[in-house]
């Protein structure tokens, strides 16, 4: 399956099951993405995108989330911060993995940062760099989007 039909499955499919749906009314805003993708799962290379996505919950939580091969892979947070006008950071507190196959691997043992970076403030998004590390087995999940093209709204 391509991954922009993985993510766009991926999205339909929380709708119904998930807790972080791009397509329920808990959603406050949604930024689909595509870029040049650079994945590194469990320290190994997992080859991704073009396409990713961002997207701020009514609770506050925002989550990107990352197509690969395997599935679409998600990053959640709750504490934000902005240390520069450019710089958007969420904590990365849990992740998911939406593998294609339909299992789902869940992960709240997991710390790190997204940041999401604009050329200018107030602008559109630039970059993200997702960066998270398993506390207990000390497992890397590190994907970077460069060269980001902001995608029209799904409907």
């Amino acid at each position: 399956m391509h991954p922009l039909h993985i993510l766009g499955a991926a999205a339909l499919a929380l709708a119904a099951a998930g807790p972080v749906s791009a397509h329920t009314p808990d959603t406050k805003s949604l930024v689909s993405m595509s870029g040049t993708c650079v994945g590194e799962f469990l320290g190994k290379p997992l080859a991704c995108g073009p396409q990713a996505m961002y997207a701020v919950r009514t609770t506050g939580q925002e989550f990107v989330a990352f197509a690969t091969a395997e599935g679409v892979l998600f990053f959640f947070g709750d504490q934000i911060s902005q240390p520069a006008p450019t710089d958007h950071v969420i904590a990365v507190d849990a992740s998911r993995f939406d593998l294609a196959n339909g299992q789902r691997l869940e992960n709240d043992r997991i710390r790190g940062a997204c940041h999401l970076t604009t050329s200018a403030a107030g602008g559109p998004i630039a970059a993200v760099d997702c960066d998270a590390t398993n506390l207990d087995t000390h497992g890397r999940q590190r994907f970077r989007l460069t060269n980001v093209k902001i995608l029209p709204a799904p409907k």
